[in-house]
């Protein structure tokens, strides 16, 4: 809000220039803690109005969450706000979700659709109402589905979690199925430790990491390094309406390790990280890699593209069927591009650790598991926030 001088963002939003916003519904107006991450607490309280968005303004009032001060380290974050764009069972205050109100009301599918550019690059588009044809470049969109988690109350639909079948990076890991949360809010891919350690003591055995430097949870090459010198990273998932077939997602060690510099020097970063849950996060390294959709309607993620055939070109025209106005064109460094957490969704769920790696100016969500890594350090087994 207009008094959180120092929150993130540039924009602020002023709840006494508002007309339709209401601060005495039930539970609003109380100032409070809104939630707790791992880098800080945001507090604030909850108010309702209505959301205008592109040529859409909400018949009915939403609620919001009106941030009033944040700890230091969410005041790095580039971000104005969030939009929740997971299943309701994750809402705690806004129910109905102010994403369901503004697709229904419009009368286009419940359905989102990510494309993220590289290396900061401009262009990133967020498509509400379905995918942009454009964006496909001749790709097919193949499926999985989404699988229900407990909570409370019982099994839900809950984060975009799906069944991940296989995960091969030197090292193969496979199983009947490796719950993994495909997440926009998270910057990089999270393996449990033990799957990382292995894949790390792989990779240092090739030609390619003759002078890279590493830990067992942490590899950071040189800007000269070969990266095609790497093996490929292999996803594999049941594929959405094909029993017996699997949904394959490849990338290429260019896609799969992060590129920052230090002093004006190119370093390559494993964009790979643990947790000590047995959940993985397939967060922005995955979804800049293949054109990402989120379908509500049908409870499924599909990915489109082929890795590094897959070549991304913003130009193109959109899809007939979705409006204009429900493109959104996404000028921030990609590590901000959040679409599965909530001030418009405050969410009822475990606190999210939010971890910071100055290297790569990235954050990434580690849902119940403690900081762990300060990447500004020197690279140590040890080396713990």
């Amino acid at each position: 809000g207009v008094g959180c001088e120092p929150c993130s963002g540039t924009r602020r939003f002023n709840i006494l220039a508002s007309t339709s916003a209401i601060t005495n519904c039930s539970g609003c107006g109380v100032d409070r803690t809104l939630d707790n991450y791992g880098s800080g607490w945001v507090k604030g309280y909850t108010f309702q109005d209505r959301v205008t968005f592109g040529d859409v303004v909400t018949n009915e009032h939403i609620t919001i969450g009106y941030v009033s001060s944040q700890a230091h380290a969410q005041q790095g974050f580039q971000d104005e706000g969030i939009i929740g764009l997971g299943f309701e069972a994750l809402a705690e205050y806004s129910i109905p979700m102010s994403s369901s109100v503004i697709v229904s009301q419009a009368g286009v599918a419940n359905m989102y659709a990510f494309y993220l550019t590289s290396d900061g690059s401009n262009g990133s588009i967020l498509t509400f109402g379905g995918y942009d044809e454009g964006l496909l470049n001749n790709a097919s969109i193949s499926y999985t589905a989404v699988e229900t988690t407990p909570f409370s109350s019982g099994n839900a639909y809950g984060y975009w979690t799906v069944s991940m079948s296989e995960f091969s990076l030197g090292h193969t890991f496979s199983g009947s199925g490796l719950l993994t949360i495909v997440d926009s809010g998270t910057s990089l891919i999270i393996i449990p430790y033990t799957y990382l350690q292995k894949i790390i003591d792989d990779l240092i055995t090739n030609d390619a990491a003759e002078y890279c430097q590493y830990s067992s949870t942490l590899l950071i090459c040189p800007g000269a390094t070969d990266l095609d010198g790497f093996p490929d990273l292999t996803i594999r998932f049941p594929k959405y309406g094909y029993p017996g077939n699997d949904t394959v997602l490849t990338l290429t060690a260019r896609q799969y390790f992060v590129t920052y510099y230090t002093r004006g020097i190119k370093n390559y970063q494993l964009g790979i990280d643990g947790t000590s849950s047995s959940q993985c996060i397939l967060g922005d390294v995955v979804m800049r890699a293949y054109y990402t959709l989120f379908d509500k309607e049908n409870y499924r993620v599909g990915f489109a593209g082929a890795g590094s055939a897959f070549s991304k070109n913003s130009g193109g025209g959109y899809d007939d069927n979705v409006p204009l106005s429900w493109i959104v064109a996404a000028a921030v460094f990609v590590a901000v591009l959040i679409g599965l957490g909530a001030w418009l969704c405050l969410r009822r769920r475990p606190a999210p650790q939010i971890v910071y790696s100055p290297q790569s100016n990235h954050y990434y969500m580690e849902p119940g598991a403690s900081i762990r890594h300060n990447l500004a350090q020197p690279v140590d087994d040890n080396d713990t926030i």
